[in-house]
């Protein structure tokens, strides 16, 4: 694995290469507060964590608990089956976008209030953090 030098976080996003196969990547998402490192606390965007919540095995679509002032959530599957989802609409376990294990989103804004999340089987653990 390898990765691009980047001292100017988070205006600038690392690259980089995974044993995943040719052309496959994974996002990484860094929140980092006003001196540019890595915490939790307040970004340089102004905002701060305001929460965590882990959902485990969603049998129904379940929205997710965000407080108010919620703009951005960044959401991970660190189970061992997919998860689904759509905003706007109820998923099923075999309707949906799906969050496949090890996969994260980003939802900012109306989708925040409206997504709702389902396991497709056993194994599902998502892992929601609030920032606003």
């Amino acid at each position: 694995m390898r990765s691009t030098d980047s001292t100017n976080l988070p205006e600038a996003v690392d690259v980089v290469d995974t044993d995943d196969g040719p052309g496959m990547a994974r996002a990484v998402i860094i929140v980092a507060d006003q001196t540019g490192s890595a915490s939790a606390g307040t970004t340089q965007a102004g905002m701060a964590a305001l929460g965590y919540q882990q959902i485990i095995e969603p049998a129904v679509a379940m929205p997710l608990a965000a407080p108010a002032s919620t703009k951005i959530v960044i959401a991970q599957n660190n189970g061992s089956q997919p998860a689904r989802f759509l905003s706007f609409a109820n998923p099923t376990a075999t309707t949906g976008l799906r969050l496949l294990p090890g996969d994260m989103m980003v939802l900012s804004d109306s989708t925040v209030a409206n997504t709702k999340f389902i396991r497709e089987a056993a194994g599902v653990t998502l892992d929601v953090a609030y920032f606003g």
